[in-house]
């Protein structure tokens, strides 16, 4: 089959590999299209030694069900799904391994792109389910990627007043234009001002997506006394970080969404299926719009190019979309 072969953090090369085969508790998918997810692929949130690595670093996509083990009775050759990878390939796969528990029918009308991106909505929403975020809260997203951008449209219709931040202009005006009511980079200098004047007590519940220190730093300065600091991002190793205060002195709460790895013992699958359907229904509902997200959406063969170039052209894109 044709594949995309990760060779390092955001670097792809055209390939081949075998068919995945079927086993206990697994479908083979046709892949339609494969998402990127930034964070994944462009950091190499994978322990260097799974490189080079069949089908990319990423984990989205959406397709057609060709053959399910004997076990399976959720889905059905022909049924039209999203989904994650399961191992031993990654999304970016002519054909990809999917398990139930991780996957999510797509209505008829909906795109294959649409579902693809979906997974998107889907560690946001989990983390705000999470945050305890109560109805005329008020709230801020620091970090505006995909996963940004629909933590700020879930959010919207919650709160009483918004803030997002991203050092990227045009994610800025993107989350502006989904509603929220400040802005801005945290490097600018009059942001945290801007955001006590538009916050006299500070958001309730800060949502940290940016993956880095200095985001995470940001949320908890953002953060009103005992609030909640939601952490979706991936952060790397903390350094010369002080956890203790914060929680003392401003009673704040930190939530981080589960997430399995390679160095857990006994771990059991993330099951996001049921989660996968909240976010199609609000999808068809109008409550969330991924569609925007994906800046360019082209043949699989452009991986190569398209994902290095979306680390280097973050005024110009947010996420990527490879039709198969």
């Amino acid at each position: 089959m044709h594949t995309l072969i990760a060779t390092g953090p955001g670097r792809l090369e055209i390939g081949d590999a075998p068919i995945p085969t079927v086993g206990p508790r697994t479908m083979l998918v046709k892949t339609a299209v494969s998402a990127v997810s930034p964070g994944s692929e462009l950091r190499g949130l994978f322990e260097g030694s799974r490189f080079p690595r069949v089908g990319g670093t990423g984990y989205m996509l959406a397709g057609e069900v060709a053959q399910v083990a004997t076990d399976v009775t959720e889905f059905a050759p022909g049924d039209r799904l999203m989904g994650t990878a399961h191992e031993p390939v990654g999304p970016h796969c002519e054909f990809v391994l999917l398990i139930p528990e991780n996957a999510a029918c797509l209505p008829q009308g909906m795109s294959f792109v649409t579902g693809a991106c979906a997974f998107w909505g889907v560690p946001p929403y989990r983390g705000l389910l999470g945050s305890g975020v109560r109805f005329n809260d008020d709230a801020a997203v620091v970090g505006l990627g995909p996963l940004g951008q629909c933590a700020v449209q879930l959010l919207r219709p919650l709160t009483r007043r918004l803030a997002a931040f991203d050092l990227v202009p045009m994610r800025c005006e993107l989350a502006l234009g989904f509603g929220a009511d400040l802005a801005a980079s945290p490097a600018d200098g009059d942001a945290f001002e801007a955001v006590r004047a538009l916050m006299p007590h500070g958001p309730a519940v800060v949502v940290e997506l940016s993956g880095s220190q200095a985001g995470l730093e940001l949320a908890i300065r953002l953060c009103a006394p005992r609030g909640t600091v939601v952490q979706v991002g991936v952060l790397p190793r903390l350094n010369n970080f002080e956890l203790f205060r914060p929680m003392q002195d401003k009673g704040v709460r930190f939530v981080p969404i589960h997430r399995t790895a390679d160095d857990i013992k006994d771990r059991v699958a993330d099951q996001n299926g049921r989660f996968m359907a909240d976010v199609v229904d609000m999808i068809q509902r109008g409550r969330l719009n991924v569609d925007r997200l994906a800046t360019w959406v082209a043949p699989w063969t452009e991986g190569p190019v398209l994902i290095p170039r979306l680390r280097d052209a973050r005024d110009q894109a947010i996420g990527v979309a490879l039709t198969w």
